[in-house]
């Protein structure tokens, strides 16, 4: 039983072992790392009572292999007082009997394929060291953590670190510092496979240090492949080459089958090791096959692609049937395969008539390239037709290969720019509109419609060359306008709406309202405004050029009666009814003055009413006329003075009544004429008059007749009875025109 036992037991034990070394296998390579800490000092105690060890444990993969330092020399196995003990999963030195000679620093490091780990320095020491006073040993605040990126990712250690003094920051990379890196931050970017490593960040001042390690790793990724073998037709003796291009991490093994058999390389057959193509020259009728490609990493993929090897001449790839649009170019495919011995000829036909030696050439607009292809450039409407490809050899002429295609040339349908949003306007405006074509042939045919109805130049609105304009826009304007391009191949229609609104009115006229004190007064604010901007009037009121501070009143229904609700946030005088009223209650002086209503919509900013008055009456004053008066008399008589002055300082007129005055300034021989020009003598005196017989007397006639003794004559006599006539006349008949006087 027990033998029977132990063979049972076999074969599971087998099994155990190899599913441990699988999963080992799979597991993905990883540089090393220190997954334990060791203490940065060991108090140094001699002799074998004071044994103690020091432990080195990293996690790698594949497994590491341990080396131990002292002072940075290495240790080796025969070191007196220390056994060296190392496996696959640790390592430890053993210090059986201590001793002085033991003193020193000690480290191990860790290292595989991927990279090496260095760890903690450990100072194995009999007097323990504390940090000078006011220092304290470095901290770590943050410490690095392990990274694991894509291919051509960013990675990004951080290491901060806290004490006093402030510590220094070093990193290293398996081991060894790296120079110029001191910051808080190590970045690397574009990773890749030269940066899988062991990375380290060293933070110290005087008082001591802190120190950790860290790997950066790539995201394994199972292989992929990207591009793989695909069905070729080729000729006989060509070189043919078939792709495999691969993607993932570990970087994938390719390997290449023929028929599911292993390809191997040779002087024709070759595989590129960094693409992985396979390349294939001068391919012979047994090159013909399946051929497939494996990608293997963690992950295996494969893709089959097949190889035909011809040696008659055919068109495996002609022109096909194809629509395009003018001014654009085509590419008509015509691949032909052949027996590579014999020279190939390969022609083009448009409507079963050769296009000739002409497209041969490099400018032309229709050519030929080294494919055997078809390019025409810069299509117009009469490149359309059938094309043929025609393909022989020299024993192939008879019988030649060919394939056709139909090219169908379409115009290109008109496309309209977009019209412009247009914003509410006032009438008045002009509106421009252009219907913008921005591609399209043959040229649209350009139409305009308002509310789909089309539009004809007439009114206040033309069309010209494709733009609609509008003068002096009215509310009638308004409406959806839309234009519209034809050709034949297309139709594109953009619209737009366009809103015209009445301008706002104030249609109150002023008013002249006299103070009373006490009294309530009401000025109209009658405003005219279009429907649509109702929602936006806004009415104030306004004394002189400040602005009121008014209650708004408004009607509100109860039941079978209606009430005022006066909406204020402080009692105030004014108030504004929905009318656009202001009513002005308790009139005080302070309300005398011109007030005025505005009114604002979203289109018009300030539209003010003439200004109506609240004035104080005054009593007529009557004085202003007394004075008018005064001064009208006053400079009657100055006219009448100067008058009489300009008269007598002419010196001539006639002593009358004012009869004579009446019958329109006549005289009689009564009157007397005077003058007070003075003459030599009496007797050189002359009548001015003729005609009338009336008596000259001057002053000095005058005087020689009062000289003269009154015995001589009747001339005293004369003067005297003179004199008395003269008082008599006087009195009867008034004042005289003139008064004399030497």
């Amino acid at each position: 039983m027990r033998c029977i036992y132990r063979v049972w037991h076999l074969p599971v034990f087998l099994l155990i072992v190899s599913l441990i070394h699988e999963a080992q296998a799979q597991k993905p390579p990883q540089p090393p790392h220190f997954i334990k800490k060791m203490d940065k000092e060991v108090e140094l105690q001699f002799g074998p009572i004071n044994r103690f060890v020091l432990e080195c444990i990293a996690h790698a993969e594949p497994l590491p292999l341990y080396t131990w330092f002292k002072n940075e020399i290495k240790l080796e196995n025969n070191t007196a007082g220390i056994s060296l003990i190392s496996n696959l999963e640790h390592s430890q030195l053993e210090f059986s009997s201590p001793a002085p000679e033991h003193e020193g620093f000690y480290h191990c490091e860790a290292e595989n394929g991927l990279g090496k780990a260095k760890s903690t320095v450990v100072h194995v020491t009999s007097q323990i060291s504390k940090p000078a006073k006011g220092t304290s040993a470095p901290v770590f605040i943050r410490a690095p953590e392990s990274e694991l990126p894509s291919v051509g990712n960013t990675a990004k250690f951080e290491c901060i670190a806290e004490g006093k003094p402030d510590p220094q920051i070093v990193w290293t990379k398996n081991g060894e510092v790296l120079p110029g890196e001191t910051g808080n931050r190590l970045v690397l970017h574009n990773i890749g496979p030269g940066d899988v490593a062991n990375y380290a960040c060293n933070a110290s001042n005087i008082a001591g240090y802190e120190y950790k390690d860290v790997y950066l790793n790539i995201l394994t990724l199972p292989a992929t492949i990207t591009e793989g073998p695909r069905d070729q037709v080729v000729s006989k003796g060509s070189n043919v080459t078939i792709k495999c291009k691969t993607e993932g991490f570990p970087l994938p093994t390719i390997s290449w089958f023929l028929n599911d058999e292993p390809i191997q390389g040779s002087d024709r057959v070759k595989i590129n090791n960094i693409s992985g193509d396979l390349s294939i020259v001068n391919a012979t009728v047994e090159d013909a096959g399946k051929y497939m490609c494996e990608a293997k990493n963690h992950g295996t993929m494969s893709k089959v692609g097949s190889l035909v090897v011809k040696s008659k001449t055919e068109i495996i790839s002609g022109p096909s049937d194809l629509y395009v649009e003018v001014f654009s170019s085509v590419t008509m495919n015509c691949t032909v395969v052949s027996d590579l011995s014999e020279e190939l000829t390969v022609i083009w036909k448009k409507n079963n008539v050769d296009l000739g030696q002409s497209i041969y050439g490099e400018n032309q607009r229709i050519s030929q390239d080294e494919k055997y292809s078809l390019v025409i450039k810069n299509i117009t409407l009469a490149d359309e037709g059938t094309y043929t490809c025609v393909a022989f050899t020299d024993s192939t002429a008879s019988n030649p290969a060919t394939d056709s295609g139909l090219l169908i040339v379409s115009g290109i349908p008109p496309v309209l720019a977009p019209l412009p949003p247009i914003p509410h306007q006032l009438e008045g405006g002009d509106i421009n509109l252009e219907c913008e074509v921005t591609q399209g042939y043959q040229s649209p045919q350009i139409s305009w419609f308002k509310n789909g109805l089309p539009i004809t130049s007439e009114n206040n609105v033309k069309i010209n060359h494709g733009t609609l304009s509008i003068k002096k826009s009215v509310p009638m304007n308004s409406g959806e306008y839309s234009c519209k391009a034809v050709n034949d191949w297309g139709t594109d229609i953009k619209g737009t709406k366009i809103w015209i609104r009445k301008r706002t009115q104030i249609l109150s006229q002023p008013v002249y309202v006299e103070y009373s004190a006490g009294n309530g007064v009401m000025l109209d604010c009658n405003v005219e405004v279009d429907a649509s901007l109702r929602n936006s009037l806004n009415i104030n009121w306004f004394k002189g050029e400040e602005m009121l501070r008014v209650s708004t009143v408004s009607l509100v229904p109860l039941e079978n009666s209606v009430m005022y609700d006066v909406e204020e946030e402080e009692e105030t005088r004014f108030m504004m009814h929905q009318n656009n009223s202001l009513q002005i209650l308790n009139l005080q002086e302070e309300d005398l003055g011109f007030y005025k209503c505005q009114a604002s919509t979203e289109l018009e900013q300030v539209l003010r009413s003439e200004p109506s008055q609240i004035y104080l009456a005054a009593n007529f004053p009557y004085w202003i006329i007394i004075l008018i008066l005064v001064c009208l008399i006053a400079v009657m008589i100055l006219i009448i003075c100067v008058w009489r002055v300009r008269k007598r300082n002419r010196g001539k007129g006639y002593y009358g009544v004012k009869d004579v005055e009446k019958n329109g300034g006549k005289h009689n021989k009564s009157d007397i004429y005077y003058n007070t020009d003075d003459v030599d003598s009496i007797m050189n005196e002359q009548d001015n008059n003729p005609n009338t017989s009336t008596p000259k007397f001057t002053p000095k006639t005058i005087r020689h007749l009062s000289n003269t003794e009154k015995s001589v004559g009747s001339v005293s006599s004369l003067i005297e009875n003179e004199d008395e006539r003269l008082a008599r006349g006087m009195d009867e008949d008034g004042s005289f025109r003139e008064r004399y006087s030497d």
